[in-house]
C-alpha cells in the first residue's frame, strides 16, 4: 500500500511513526505546506528516508495531482484555515483531492462550525459511487466513542439519553499544547446539544455533571463542551438526547 499523510506537524509525524513501526505501508510520503518544518517533526531515525513534498490543501487541484497513485490519504491537518477573516474548512478540500486521485481517505475530526452535521458527510455519496472508502473523525474521541455508542444502542428500541464523557490528565513539568491550538479554542465555543429530537446550542461550560470514576480519578465534575460526536451520533443513532462532557486537567 502507498500511504500519503497530508499535514506533517505533531500529529501527522506521529501517524508516520506509527505507520513505520507497524509496517502499515510499503511506501509513506508526507505532504505539508512547510516542508522544512515538517522535516523537523520527522527528525527520528526511522523516518530519515520518508519523503516530504510541498502541498497546500487550499489548492485541491494541485494536491490531487500529488496524491495520484496513492491507495490511502490520511488527513492530519487542522479542520480549518484562516484566510483573511474567513475560516475555510479543510476536510472537504482534501476529500475532493483524494476523490480526484482515486484514493481512500481518513481524517481525525470535523470542523462543524454552525452546522449540525459533520461537513464530510456531504461527500459520502461521491465516495460510495467511486467505490472508495472514507472514514471520518477517526480517533479515540471522536472515533472509538462513536463506535461504543453505536454498539451500546444497537439492540435498543428506545434510547432516552447518551452522554459521552472525556477525562484527561495533561499535567506536566511544562506547558504543552496537546493538539492544534485553534481546535483547542473551540472547547470554549457554544455547545451543540441534541434535546428531545432537536439540535440546540447552549452556553459552553453552562452544564455540568459529577461522576464517580475509578481511582486515581475519583469524584470529578465534568462540563458540557463542543466536540465532534455531536455532529454525527444523533444522525445515525436513534436517540432523544445527546450531550458531550469533558473533565480533568
Amino acid at each position: 500500500m502507498r500511504l500519503a499523510i497530508v499535514g506533517c506537524g505533531a500529529v501527522g509525524s506521529a501517524i508516520a511513526r506509527l505507520a513505520i513501526a507497524k509496517k502499515a505501508a510499503e511506501e509513506i510520503v508526507c505532504l505539508d505546506r512547510d516542508t522544512e518544518r515538517a522535516r523537523g517533526y520527522l527528525a527520528f531515525d526511522e523516518a530519515r528516508d520518508v519523503p516530504v513534498e510541498q502541498a497546500d490543501a487550499l489548492n485541491p487541484e494541485e494536491l490531487a495531482g500529488k496524491l495520484r497513485g496513492f491507495d490511502l490519504v490520511v488527513n492530519a491537518l487542522p479542520t480549518f484555515a484562516r484566510v483573511g477573516r474567513r475560516e475555510v474548512p479543510l476536510n472537504p478540500l482534501v476529500m475532493r483531492a483524494a476523490l480526484r486521485a482515486g484514493a481512500g481517505y481518513i481524517d481525525l475530526a470535523c470542523y462543524g462550525g454552525k452546522r449540525t452535521r459533520a461537513e464530510q458527510l456531504a461527500l459520502a455519496r461521491e465516495f460510495a459511487d467511486a467505490a472508495l472508502p472514507a472514514v471520518i473523525n477517526f480517533g479515540a474521541s471522536p472515533g472509538l466513542s462513536n463506535v461504543l455508542v453505536r454498539e451500546a444502542c444497537e439492540d435498543l428500541d428506545i434510547v432516552e439519553r447518551v452522554r459521552v464523557v472525556s477525562v484527561e490528565d495533561q499535567r506536566g513539568s511544562a506547558f504543552v499544547i496537546p493538539w492544534s491550538r485553534e481546535e483547542m479554542l473551540l472547547s470554549a465555543a457554544p455547545v451543540l446539544a441534541y434535546r428531545n429530537g432537536r439540535f440546540v446550542w447552549i452556553e459552553p461550560f453552562g452544564e455540568s455533571t459529577v461522576l464517580e470514576l475509578p481511582e486515581p480519578i475519583g469524584t470529578l465534575r465534568c462540563y458540557a463542551i463542543l466536540n465532534d460526536e455531536a455532529f454525527t451520533i444523533p444522525h445515525f443513532v436513534r436517540l432523544k438526547n445527546f450531550l458531550y462532557y469533558a473533565g480533568g486537567s
